[in-house]
């Protein structure tokens, strides 16, 4: 194509050139030819990512030198601010971001808010990350926009080594942000335990903040990528299949603005989307007193029936992943999508560290560690597994699922399985 005049410099509606996107898929050979016949190895999306930035935030040492022996920028900031030391302390690529470093990359360079990658890797929980940011000299006492240091940021998200860590290399525990509030007091008002009790023996008492006050935290977030991966193939109107090839994102602030304080989205992978039109919803944590009274059930299932409920056009789609959202010392909630009635609520203060609970629809012979089945016993059904593996929380859960069991013939009843415990 190059060779019958393709212009290496052609982009996508977001602005990715070729470039960008052999340097996120790590395509060596296509990306040598690219910058043979001239892509620019600057060259920027509409956000202002570079293929470094991609190939940093995917970890890919090869191609990122690759980049930086055709003249890359290692500072190149996006509109952000983001640089790829950002995103790669985002994702916790430390080799990369060894490459980087060597190549004249700022290690406390910052982003139009204010964070330092320390910042962005003490968010995201990358202990290594932040490990090899100390070892080349990031200053663990750099605030933010908002006054936020890197210790700030680390208890608020509930990172109790980290927090151990930076202590470790001089980090001032008694550091207010621009709300006066110390890392000791932000872990109060979350309610991370085991912070509180790492950071009360080192911040003074006068600094201490009570923690009884009834004025809701407001989460503070680093600038992540937002940018969509895309093909041209879009043009034409067809779906995004690369989609749901990434990663679950954290949330800007400004989307947690928009929630409200109580909401926590629900990311649904693409296989979720069979209908855009169907409702995919998170409830608040004030659900939690909530019961489902039979008119309830009556109203709701009582769509399962309609005519309009399944589109009989189309080809069934065996779904593998359910859902996801995320849990803190908030508490959280999710309801299935597509009128499945499954619910799992966490309530305020249950979760020790923040987590993503995960919710999928499985065959037995997927699973390492089927149920045990008493003799003459068999599945009626596939299997729900909720994860992560081994989470513990600090008080009961409530899941509830419902059972469409076959009586006799064609007569069926709906079971709601429940556990509060």
């Amino acid at each position: 194509l190059l060779d019958k005049g393709a212009s290496p410099h052609a982009t996508a509606k977001n602005g990715h050139t070729p470039l960008h996107i052999a340097a996120k898929k790590n395509q060596m050979d296509i990306a040598t030819t690219l910058l043979e016949y001239g892509a620019k190895a600057n060259s920027e999306s509409k956000a202002g990512f570079t293929p470094l930035h991609l190939s940093a935030q995917e970890g890919h040492i090869d191609m990122s030198s690759l980049l930086l022996d055709h003249q890359a920028d290692t500072n190149h900031k996006a509109k952000n601010g983001l640089t790829p030391l950002h995103l790669c302390a985002q994702e916790d690529r430390v080799n990369v971001a060894s490459v980087l470093v060597k190549n004249g990359a700022e290690i406390d360079t910052t982003t139009k808010a204010g964070y330092t990658p320390l910042h962005v890797a003490c968010h995201f929980g990358q202990l290594n990350m932040v490990r090899f940011l100390l070892d080349e000299g990031s200053k663990v006492s750099t605030s933010t926009a908002v006054g936020y240091t890197p210790l700030h940021q680390a208890a608020q998200q509930g990172h109790c080594t980290i927090i151990n860590t930076l202590l470790e290399h001089g980090a001032p525990p008694n550091a207010t942000t621009n709300q006066g509030q110390t890392a000791l007091s932000i872990a109060q008002k979350l309610g991370y335990i085991s912070v509180v009790e790492t950071l009360k023996g080192v911040t003074e008492p006068t600094t201490i903040t009570p923690s009884g006050t009834d004025e809701k935290y407001k989460v503070v977030s680093p600038e992540t990528m937002q940018e969509t991966f895309m093909s041209d193939s879009e043009d034409e109107g067809g779906e995004d299949t690369l989609l749901s090839e990434q990663p679950y994102r954290y949330l800007t602030v400004d989307e947690m603005k928009s929630l409200g304080d109580d909401s926590l989205p629900i990311d649904v992978r693409q296989d979720e989307r069979i209908d855009s039109n169907r409702e995919c919803m998170t409830v608040p944590p004030t659900a939690v007193d909530d019961t489902i009274s039979p008119q309830h059930l009556k109203e709701a299932y009582a769509q399962f029936t309609t005519p309009d409920n399944i589109d009989i056009s189309k080809q069934t789609m065996h779904v593998g992943f359910l859902v996801s959202f995320l849990v803190d010392a908030r508490g959280g909630a999710m309801r299935g999508c597509r009128h499945s009635g499954v619910r799992v609520i966490v309530p305020p203060r249950r979760a020790s560290m923040p987590m993503r609970v995960t919710c999928r629809y499985l065959k037995r012979d997927k699973l390492s560690h089927p149920p045990p089945l008493m003799e003459g016993e068999a599945l009626a059904s596939r299997i729900l597994e909720l994860g992560p593996v081994g989470a513990k929380f600090l008080g009961p859960v409530m899941i509830e699922v419902p059972h469409f069991g076959s009586l006799r013939g064609k007569e069926r009843e709906i079971v709601i399985l429940r556990s509060d415990n």
